[in-house]
C-alpha cells in the first residue's frame, strides 16, 4: 500500500505540475507535434482509455511498462496506417518480443507525410513537408509493478529547414486482484525545447479492468478510464470498452470530453464517440478505428499484426 501511495502522489503532483504549465504556456505552443495524434486502432477506438490496459505492441505510444506483457516466446510486428486531415497520413511499423518473464522490448519508425506544398517565393519547386521518428521501448515488471521507459529520435522536414530533437516517455503500471485490475500513468515527450518551441509534453493517468466475465473464455470484456493532460491544451477525459468474442471477434467503443470544450468538439454527444472493430485470424490480427473531429470530419486508423511463435518450439526444430 506504501509504494501505492507513493505513486499515486507522484501521479497527482505531475498532473498539477501540468496544468500549471499547460495554463501558462496556452493551447499550440509546442513543436513536434505529430506525436499527439492518437494512432493506434485498438487504443483510440476505446476513446483513448488505454493508459492502464497497456499490454502489446500499442503500449509504445499509450504506456511502455505495458511491454513487459508481451506474450512471451513470441515476435510481435504491427503495420498501422492513418487518414488524417487534409490529405496528411500517418505509416508506422513495429516490432517487438518478450525477452524474458518480466522484460519486454520494442522499435518503432514512424512517418507522417503529405503531399508537397506549392512555394511562390523563391521558384517553382514544390516544397517536401515530413515528420519522422525513431522509437525504442523497454519494460520490466518489479512484484505487482510494471516500469517502461521509450527514447525518441526524431525530424521535422519543413521545406528547406530540417529540425532534430530527441525526448523520452516514462511509464508505469500497477496491478491489483491477480492483475484483473490496474492503475497506469505515463508521462510522454520529455526532452529539451527545439529551437526555443517546448515539446509536447503530456500526462496520462488511468484505470483498467480486465477480463471482467471471469474464466468465461467465450466472452471477454475490458474497461478503461483515463485522463490525458497535454502542457498546451486542456485536460481530456476518455473511457471505453473493448468486447472479445472467443478470442476471434472484438468490438470497441469509446468516449472523448476535453473540459472546456475546443474547436474540434461539438455539443452533439453521440460524435464525440469512437469506435473499433477487431478480426483475428491464425496468428494475425486486423484492427480498424473511427474517430470524430466534429466540422473536420471523420479519421481512420487501419492496423494489421502478426505474432510468430512459439520462438522456443521453432529454435528446438
Amino acid at each position: 500500500m506504501r509504494k501505492v501511495f507513493i505513486v499515486v502522489m507522484m501521479a497527482l503532483w505531475a498532473a498539477g505540475s501540468l496544468v500549471y504549465y499547460a495554463e501558462a504556456r496556452g493551447v499550440g505552443t509546442s513543436t513536434a507535434n505529430f506525436f499527439k495524434a492518437g494512432r493506434s486502432a485498438r487504443a483510440t477506438g476505446m476513446g483513448g482509455a488505454f493508459v492502464a490496459l497497456a499490454d502489446d505492441l500499442n503500449s509504445v505510444e499509450w504506456n511502455p511498462a505495458g511491454l513487459s506483457l508481451l506474450t512471451p516466446n513470441m515476435f510481435h510486428t504491427s503495420f498501422e496506417h492513418l487518414f488524417w486531415f487534409g490529405d496528411v497520413e500517418y505509416e508506422e511499423l513495429t516490432m517487438g518480443q518478450n525477452l524474458g518473464e518480466t522484460y519486454g522490448a520494442a522499435a518503432q519508425i514512424l512517418f507522417r507525410h503529405m503531399p508537397d506544398v506549392d512555394n511562390d517565393l523563391e521558384d517553382e519547386k514544390p516544397l517536401k513537408v515530413f515528420d519522422l521518428a525513431g522509437i525504442l521501448g523497454y519494460g520490466f515488471q518489479i512484484s505487482n509493478f510494471s516500469v517502461g521507459l521509450n527514447l525518441k529520435f526524431f525530424q521535422s522536414h519543413l521545406g528547406t529547414e530540417d529540425l532534430y530533437g530527441e525526448a523520452a516517455d516514462l511509464g508505469i503500471l500497477v496491478f491489483f486482484v491477480e492483475r484483473k485490475i490496474s492503475l497506469g500513468v505515463s508521462i510522454q515527450n520529455l526532452g529539451p525545447d527545439v529551437k526555443s518551441d517546448s515539446l509536447p509534453l503530456n500526462i496520462r493517468g488511468g484505470f483498467g479492468y480486465k477480463d471482467l466475465f471471469g474464466e468465461n473464455k467465450e466472452h471477454g470484456l475490458n474497461i478503461g478510464l483515463e485522463l490525458n493532460q497535454p502542457l498546451d491544451n486542456k485536460l481530456t477525459l476518455g473511457a471505453g470498452l473493448e468486447y472479445w468474442y472467443r478470442q476471434m471477434f472484438g468490438l470497441r467503443f469509446g468516449y472523448r470530453q476535453q473540459m472546456g470544450g475546443n474547436d474540434l468538439q461539438t455539443d452533439n454527444a453521440a460524435q464525440r464517440m469512437n469506435f473499433g472493430a477487431s478480426v483475428r485470424w491464425s496468428d494475425l490480427q486486423l484492427d480498424y478505428a473511427f474517430v470524430p473531429y466534429a466540422a473536420l470530419g471523420g479519421t481512420h486508423r487501419l492496423a494489421i499484426t502478426a505474432h510468430y511463435g512459439p520462438l522456443k518450439d521453432e529454435i528446438e526444430k
